[in-house]
């Protein structure tokens, strides 16, 4: 009950700075801010979120619900099974995207212009 409490108030809170995903890591919940997370990549039906402070939470939810839910918060689809937080890009080189914490995330060919031009405009 306490997860669809917190969808209900996420949904009611269209400000980012209020917004918090509710995380499961073992037995304990954690309200993550989106400006939290770096960068979320799919595997299969979960999704594995790689928070800015190198703290990994794996969701049962898939990557379209986590790109619908952030892409309003300055998340960018990059690849079929990545997004990233446009506050954590350095910049983009060979057809990855380059985080500050060092980590390189494919672009698809498919996407690559998109993004490219999307994060030059950010």
């Amino acid at each position: 009950a306490e997860v669809q409490t917190q969808l209900l108030h996420n949904l009611a809170q269209p400000d980012q700075r209020t917004m918090k995903l509710t995380l499961t890591h073992g037995d304990r919940t954690y309200a993550i801010a989106p400006a939290e997370v770096a960068w979320c990549q799919a595997d299969d039906n979960y999704t594995a979120l790689h928070l800015a402070d190198d703290r990994l939470f794996v969701s049962a939810r898939t990557l379209k619900d986590y790109d619908e839910m952030l892409s309003p918060h300055g998340f960018l689809r990059v690849h079929k099974s990545s997004l990233v937080n446009r506050k954590h890009v350095e910049g983009v080189e060979e057809g990855h995207v380059r985080l500050r914490n060092g980590t390189r995330v494919e672009i698809s060919r498919r996407r690559l212009e998109e993004v490219t031009h999307a994060l030059r405009a950010s």
